[in-house]
């Protein structure tokens, strides 16, 4: 399965997030490869792989793909800081100016 979603965290930020809640201190998944923008991790059932972006508007996009581990992933997408309502409608009104 594949997911996708934006975030205010810094892509590195994403990927030490991921680091941590994916691998061995995590849900013990070994990590077979990283760098700044992404990681991959593989168990004997299954596999997660974190990519993250910078977009236009000053956010990070995660693509997550995984297989056997959906439910996990959805946590630590669901965990990633998103901005508030409120950040959101002084940001439009800042931009208006």
């Amino acid at each position: 399965m594949r997911y996708s979603s934006l975030t205010d965290a810094s892509g590195p930020d994403v990927i030490i997030r991921a680091v941590e809640t994916f691998g061995p201190a995590g849900h013990g998944l070994r990590l077979t490869g990283r760098d700044m923008l992404s990681a991959r991790f593989e168990s004997p059932v299954g596999h997660v792989a974190v990519e993250a972006s910078r977009t236009e508007d000053d956010r990070t996009e995660v693509i997550v793909e995984t297989r056997e581990f959906d439910r996990e992933v959805e946590a630590f997408i669901t965990a990633l800081p998103r901005r508030s309502w409120l950040d959101k409608l002084l940001r439009r009104g800042a931009r208006k100016r």
